[in-house]
């Protein structure tokens, strides 16, 4: 017998309106100190943010090598045509490759089945099924279900004889960033560290690089800065293009240490790499750029650097939140005129 996959009406309407716009699939948790406070970190959180995409999660770099929708789905009618049951492997290959279109609830369906099926054949349950799982309840900001996930995934690695997965351990530092837990998300991603060296590998670029976002949270600049100039090299040494982000995040460190005008090269350094990628202009990095020729005393290019930001914002504060509240402000005291509404 089946168990339902939870439909609650919370849950079921959460994940329509997720699935529904893939670019907004996944979380950012505010946390609870002031905007002006965490003004300097919104933009590194963002950036684990970003990293908790499902394909991120999963430390896939080439999609294309990754089996199609249609493909499985024509096995599985293959399959059907012949008088066979379903595969709880190409079952579980299907809730992946729906999960990586957006479709959660049809993802979950087709995971759960998989393990039913596996269950009642009395058959160990693949662990990734649960890191698939795992990652589809952090892309609802369903925080509590996925650690257990996650949780259940490294179980299973356990019962099959195989090590920890750093991957999982790395996704639940992941939701405790949602959660605003960054104490204890650092205690998972250096866990996830240390599970990588153990195993013969050198840590990935996403642990590498949420890891140093989270030490910013926490204070702790230089350990910050030393991660991001990892990342960057490990970037560079894998042939993936530069990620704008990087530079950013480290102009941000490098602000808050007193640094403007390094700073003010970081920020620089990141706007040619999003001109050369074809990317589209960041209020973020005129927002910053502002904000440290402000503290400088260049009234004129802070001025200018907020104007474009508001500009990329949008004007109205409702369209930019708080931050492009905070670039009206820098418009009347650096400007001398009072902003659009």
């Amino acid at each position: 017998m089946l168990r339902p996959v939870d439909k609650s009406a919370a849950d079921s309407s959460r994940i329509a309106s997720t699935a529904s716009s893939t670019d907004q699939r996944y979380f950012f948790c505010s946390p609870t100190r002031s905007t002006t406070q965490l003004r300097p970190l919104l933009i590194y959180l963002h950036s684990v943010a970003r990293s908790g995409l499902y394909l991120q999660s999963m430390n896939i770099i080439r999609y294309e090598e990754l089996p199609s929708l249609e493909d499985i789905l024509e096995l599985e009618t293959q399959r059907e045509r012949k008088g066979l049951p379903p595969d709880p492997e190409l079952l579980l290959q299907r809730g992946d490759a729906l999960a990586r279109r957006g479709h959660f609830q049809e993802a979950l369906e087709a995971l759960q089945l998989s393990e039913e099926i596996s269950l009642d054949n009395r058959k160990p349950v693949d662990p990734q099924l649960y890191k698939y799982r795992g990652n589809i309840y952090a892309a609802l900001e369903m925080h509590s279900q996925a650690l257990e996930a996650y949780r259940q995934g490294q179980e299973a690695r356990l019962n099959h004889g195989l090590e920890p997965d750093p991957g999982l351990t790395m996704n639940a530092g992941n939701c405790h960033v949602r959660m605003g837990s960054y104490d204890i998300a650092v205690r998972f991603y250096d866990e996830a560290e240390k599970q990588t060296l153990e195993q013969g590998h050198e840590p990935s670029f996403s642990l590498v690089k949420n890891r140093g976002a989270v030490l910013i949270a926490l204070g702790r600049r230089e350990e910050a800065l030393e991660r991001l100039e990892l990342a960057s090299k490990m970037r560079e040494a894998a042939g993936l293009p530069a990620d704008p982000e990087l530079p950013m995040n480290r102009g941000v460190l490098l602000k808050e240490s007193g640094r403007l005008k390094e700073a003010l090269q970081a920020y620089a350094e990141a706007d040619q790499i999003r001109v050369d990628r074809g990317m589209p202009a960041d209020p973020n990095l005129a927002f910053n750029r502002a904000l440290a020729w402000e503290e400088l005393g260049d009234k004129a290019q802070a001025c200018q650097a907020a104007r474009r930001a508001a500009e990329l914002y949008g004007l109205r504060r409702a369209q930019g939140g708080a931050m492009a509240a905070e670039v009206v402000r820098i418009i009347e005291r650096c400007c001398g005129e009072k902003a659009a509404e």
